[in-house]
């Protein structure tokens, strides 16, 4: 019996077209660079499957300890390399076959890479020191229209996690790719409305959604670092944000008619910490905001732990990289000096942002599964108890949005899943109310009135139903209807 079900599994597992190549010091042919992270993939099935149903992935990777957006495609090989220690590697065979009817993404469009290296020189580097950068792939000649947005990849929640941080693409620059990959935004913003706007995505490396505002270095000469030797931390995420505004204001920016300014995940808390400084800077733009996936609520665990791994991390990070004078301002003169580190919870800054502000999020959100309820099963595969814990959670996260100022607009989905809008079959596909996450920003923005949008633009599943009524999700959402 037991021997039965193990081959079942095999025989349904998407694993099973995949050679695995663990680490270790004899590895070869693991991607060094090209890996667009796949923020929607909660397992390593998951990430399996996205490669299958991705024509051009050629392999993926995935963690062997936790990380905040585990999953990573790789497109292209081109530079082998043997397996970084934490990371263990998945190579296509000749059996992957994609699932019937799923969407099949095309390439990005043509974005070049800038390293900010003149800016690097005054002091404006990644954690590790190297330089920061963006990919910009420019609109046509005439137009004004403009999108920055900002990279994921959750934060450092100590000296020691900055640390490990600066052997990454998310705290160097040393290993990101001169050809974009796609990464979060997929093509997104390669099709109408959005294929004659400038699109910027920006490279995240500072550890701290873009806050830090150290002139100091931390040295790191601890024992416990091992084999990573004396390295030096550097806070320097305000630097790096106004050498790219510099820059691009030089391109063309201060002369735009508009600007969306957005993220995902910790990119998404950047868009929305940064975006009312950044309209300062644009007096003559008009400046919308977008967040995708970082509204997460001042809430308990599930078990009733008031303090869960997000306020672990942010208690600690806002005073460690001196983010006091880079945070949303109005948030701040409503805390004290006990408290400010809260202005960095993207559901206690959203009433303080002045800028109109369009929130994209899940209700049962798979990153908050863990940072926030300290939960191991998304909604649909949780006992009772634990289910209700996530009922109970998006019940109050519907209430939270509802008191955020009418300027903000909202889509709020009872869809598992996290960062919709780089994925097609998110962002074009997943429903609330019959409209998808496109049409409902697009109407915002715009502020279409036909068809008759709701009140203040607040797409919004109120039920607990997953999906709610005749709403649909996208191909990989936890337990939801596909198109």
């Amino acid at each position: 019996m037991i021997s039965s079900l193990f081959g079942l599994f095999l025989a349904q597992s998407p694993l099973r077209c995949f050679v695995e190549h663990p680490p270790s010091s004899t590895t070869p042919n693991i991607c060094s660079t090209g890996y667009p992270i796949h923020p929607g993939s909660t397992t390593v099935e998951d990430c399996a499957r996205a490669c299958i149903n991705d024509p051009e992935c050629e392999q993926f990777v995935w963690p062997a300890h936790n990380t905040s957006i585990p999953c990573r495609l790789s497109h292209t090989c081109a530079n082998p390399t043997k397996a970084a220690p934490q990371w263990t590697g998945y190579n296509k065979n000749s059996s992957c076959k994609p699932t019937p009817g799923a969407p099949t993404p095309a390439p990005p469009a043509n974005y070049s890479l800038v390293l900010m290296k003149e800016e690097a020189k005054q002091g404006s580097v990644c954690l590790d020191g190297s330089p920061g950068g963006y990919y910009i792939r420019h609109g046509n000649a005439d137009t004004k229209k403009w999108i920055v947005f900002h990279e994921g990849g959750g934060w450092c929640g100590s000296t020691l996690e900055c640390l490990l941080r600066t052997t990454t693409h998310l705290g160097s620059s040393k290993s990101w790719d001169p050809v974009f990959t796609g990464e979060e935004i997929g093509n997104t913003f390669d099709v109408a409305p959005f294929e004659e706007f400038t699109v910027v995505y920006a490279k995240y490396c500072d550890g701290g959604s873009w806050t830090g505002n150290s002139s100091e270095t931390v040295n790191n000469t601890n024992p416990i670092y091992g084999p990573l030797g004396v390295r030096t931390n550097f806070y320097r995420g305000r630097l790096l944000l106004d050498s790219m505004l510099a820059r691009l204001k030089a391109e063309g920016l201060d002369q735009a008619s508009d600007l969306i300014y957005g993220g995902c995940s910790a990119g998404g808390l950047t868009s929305a910490q940064h975006v009312d400084y950044v309209a300062s800077l644009l007096p003559s733009v008009r400046v919308r905001g977008m967040t995708d996936a970082m509204f997460p609520l001042k809430h308990a665990t599930a078990a009733g732990n008031p303090d869960n791994h997000l306020y672990d991390m942010m208690s600690w990070g806002f005073y460690a990289w001196k983010a006091a004078p880079s945070v949303n301002q109005h948030c701040l003169a409503a805390k004290d000096n006990a408290t400010a580190w809260q202005c960095m919870i993207g559901g206690i800054l959203a009433p303080y942002v002045q800028t109109p502000h369009f929130y994209v999020q899940s209700k049962y959100d798979t990153w908050q599964m863990k940072a926030v309820l300290a939960l191991n099963c998304t909604v649909t595969h949780c006992d009772p108890t634990a289910e209700q814990a996530w009922v109970d959670y998006g019940r109050l996260m519907v209430d939270a949005l509802a008191q955020i100022p009418p300027r903000h607009g909202v889509h709020l989905t009872n869809c598992a899943g996290h960062c919709q809008v780089g994925r097609s079959d998110k962002w074009l596909r997943e429903t609330v109310n019959g409209t998808t996450i496109k049409d409902a920003f697009w109407a915002w923005y715009t502020k279409e009135q036909t068809p008759s949008p709701p009140t203040n633009y607040r797409y919004v599943s109120e039920c607990d139903e997953r999906p709610c009524g005749a709403d649909v999700c996208g191909s990989d959402s936890d337990g939801g209807r596909t198109s």
